[in-house]
Order: C-alpha cells, then structure tokens, then sequence
C-alpha cells in the first residue's frame, strides 16, 4: 500500500451522524500533508483480581476517528463562488454568507453548527468519520505558499476494502499564490502597514466527543482564537508596539492575499492584541514576534474571512 495514493472528500450532513456519502467527482479534497488517525480508543481496565501477576484486558468504551491536513489558501475562481474548501470552513464553526458576483464570506458561529462526513482512501482501504467537526488554522510567511490547516474529529465507521477512485475532480480547486509583494494586497494591523515575515492564527475550537449511557454526541463547545505575527522591527516613533503590549491595545487587523478577483482571501480581525513580544531576526533585519488573541467585537466575529 502506497502513503502516496490517497484521496480526500467531505460532504456537509443534513443529520448528523448520517452519511450524506460524497463522491470523487462533487467532493475532492485538494490537500497535503495529510495524517490520518482512522481508530483512536479509549478503554476501561478491568483490573481483575487473581492468584497471580498479569494484565486484565481492557474494553474499549470510545472510538472515534481523526485527519488533520492542508489546504491552499486561493479563490474560488470567481468572485461570489463558494471555494470547493467552503464544506470544510463550514464544518468548523463558520456560517458561509455569499453575495453572488460579489464575495462569500465565513464568520464564526456559537450555534447552529454544521458537520460534514469525511472519506479517506488510502491505497486499497477506506476511512470514513461521520458527524464530523474541527478546526482551522492560517499558516502564512514571507515566500510561502499560505494554507489552511485543518483538524477534524468525527464517528469512527468500520474500515472497508476499497480501491482509490479514479473519477476525483480538483478543477474548483485554484492554483495559490506566494505570500510575496506581488501578490499581497493591503495589509494593516492598527491603521500601520507593518512589514510582516508570518503571520499564524490558530481558532482552537474545543470540539468534545462525549459517550453518555444512552447516547453519543460531538459538538464544538469553545473557541480562544490566537495567533502570532513578526513584523519588522521599527522605531517607537515610528509605531510604539511596546506601549500596545502594555496597555493591551484592541487593534484592527487586514490582511489580504492575492490581487486579481477570482483568487483573492481577505482576512480581518476587529480586535487584536499584542499579548508577548520577543526579538529575532528576518532577512538580516532584526525582526519583532508578537503574540496575538483574537477578540470578539459584536460577538462571532473574531475572524472574518472572505473569499473574493
């Protein structure tokens, strides 16, 4: 069996648990660096008492399966179109909003939550987790390309035999661009145009998969968004971080990657703040690392990215 071969799809459930059985044709994946956990158990010891030393087996009382992997961060091809990525966005806690010819944009949900069943062909066997939910981080630096990294927990499904289809379809998916000069639109953190060398945003969804006696349930049940950004290291005058840092400083945060419609992500945060800083160095420019906590402003709106 080859780590090579593999194919991903998901597909949002109309009931949860219930698999809505996407197909390689409507629902590919485009992802990399995939790792897949397709039985993760957790078991009750017997601890049985007898005449003599050894185990006592251990029951199994949890089952689920887990997949985290990336996804480039790139457009839908035009403006107004939901990525083929939008199924994943969705089923870790994003509402989707989509003004036709326009942008779709995904904001932060506390209820209302949706989850998708998720497939994994591996070369010759099939992982499938149903009601499956997660979470989403933004990975971006200087030269790279930026990606979505994605984390999910759903229903373990019984293992099957099953050959990698062959009729997978990734034409929705766009090709990215690097986070270079060329393909970075306006970019701002408190009204300043920092130069930036990465930025990360982690929205750690608290996602609990509890057994009771007579029922299973997943569901997100948080959220602490943080981050990190390093930026140029600049003169007090010129922008005081230091005094951000200290007075803990709410800042406005946008970011966009891509300048051509059709393959544009903006990203915005109402209200930043700087929470550490320590030194290091960029290029050969000494470099300021930050980090960040992501705050609400009228409420699900810690983040906001759209999609132009």
């Amino acid at each position: 069996m080859s780590p090579r071969k593999f194919l991903v799809t998901a597909k949002l459930e109309v009931t949860q648990f219930t698999d809505p059985v996407p197909t390689a044709p409507l629902n590919s994946i485009l992802v990399k660096n995939l790792n897949v956990t397709p039985l993760r158990v957790e078991s009750e010891d017997r601890n049985l008492v007898k005449p003599y030393f050894g185990n006592s087996e251990q029951l199994p009382v949890a089952e689920e399966g887990v997949i985290e992997f990336d996804v480039e961060m790139a457009g839908a091809g035009a403006a107004g179109t939901a990525p083929k990525y939008g199924v994943l966005l969705r089923s870790s806690s994003f509402s989707e909003t989509i003004s036709a010819g326009v942008s779709v944009i995904y904001a932060p949900v506390s209820a209302a939550f949706e989850y998708a069943t998720i497939y994994c062909y591996r070369d010759g066997t099939l992982y499938k987790m149903l009601g499956s939910h997660g979470s989403v981080s933004i990975a971006m630096s200087a030269k790279k390309i930026p990606h979505f990294h994605f984390k999910f927990m759903g229903k373990y499904s019984a293992v099957t035999d099953v050959a990698v289809p062959t009729t997978s379809d990734f034409s929705g998916f766009q090709t990215p661009k690097a986070s270079i000069p060329a393909w970075l639109g306006t970019t701002t953190l408190g009204g300043y145009a920092a130069k930036i060398a990465a930025f990360n945003v982690d929205m750690s969804n608290d996602v609990s998969h509890a057994i009771w006696m007579n029922q299973e349930t997943l569901s997100p049940v948080d959220r602490k968004p943080k981050g990190s950004i390093t930026v140029e290291a600049v003169t007090v005058a010129t922008n005081d971080y230091f005094t951000a840092v200290r007075n803990a400083t709410l800042s406005v945060l946008t970011l966009t990657q891509g300048t051509v419609a059709g393959n544009k992500v903006k990203i915005d945060a109402p209200k930043v703040q700087l929470v550490d800083h320590k030194e290091t160095t960029y290029a050969g420019a000494l470099a300021y690392e930050f980090g960040m906590t992501l705050n609400p402003n009228a409420g699900n709106d810690e983040l906001t990215i759209t999609v132009l």
